[in-house]
């Protein structure tokens, strides 16, 4: 099975990313993709909370992730990347995954400051031979979080769902 991520941040200049914590909620241990606007998307482990304790993984790690990108439009910044389950730093599963979120002011790896935050996701599997998974999500400072699996709902629940959401505008969806 594959995982697909879309993560958007409307209020966003600079790095954008997207981590699976080994105590939910915590930084401190969790692996994360990080997207640099004008630079790469890259696998990193987080060792602590300094800048010098973020790490980017080895080639092996880093190969496991495909369609990567980063960009800018509309004032925020969009980070995007597929991987298949248990390769790299990906869950083996996606029931009841524990993600952790945050963002930068600029480009250059720093403390995120107030832009984080974390929940815990739950996919339903699709009753298909091949089992992708889309995850939105779409934060402000305060942090909204919203995930749906392909095939599993309509552009407009998601929508709606979002639109239920503090914080988040909805400006498309894309199944």
């Amino acid at each position: 099975a594959t995982l697909k991520v879309r993560l958007e941040c409307k209020t966003c200049a600079g790095w954008v990313a997207l981590g699976f914590p080994t105590s939910p909620g915590a930084m401190v241990g969790a692996s994360a993709i990080i997207g640099v606007p004008g630079g790469q998307v890259s696998a990193y482990r987080l060792g602590g909370k300094s800048v010098s304790s973020v790490a980017m993984l080895d080639a092996t790690q880093q190969a496991a992730l495909r369609d990567k990108s980063v960009s800018t439009a509309d004032g925020g910044v969009s980070l995007e990347f597929s991987s298949s389950l248990g390769k790299g730093i990906m869950p083996a599963s996606l029931s009841d995954v524990d993600v952790i979120y945050a963002s930068g002011q600029s480009a250059a790896l720093s403390y995120h400051f107030g832009t984080r935050g974390g929940s815990r996701v739950t996919f339903h599997p699709l009753a298909a031979p091949l089992v992708m998974h889309v995850v939105v999500v779409s934060f402000t400072v305060n942090g909204d979080i919203s995930s749906f699996a392909v095939g599993s709902t309509t552009a407009q629940q998601v929508r709606t769902r979002l639109a239920q959401l503090a914080n988040v505008r909805v400006s498309s969806v894309n199944l």
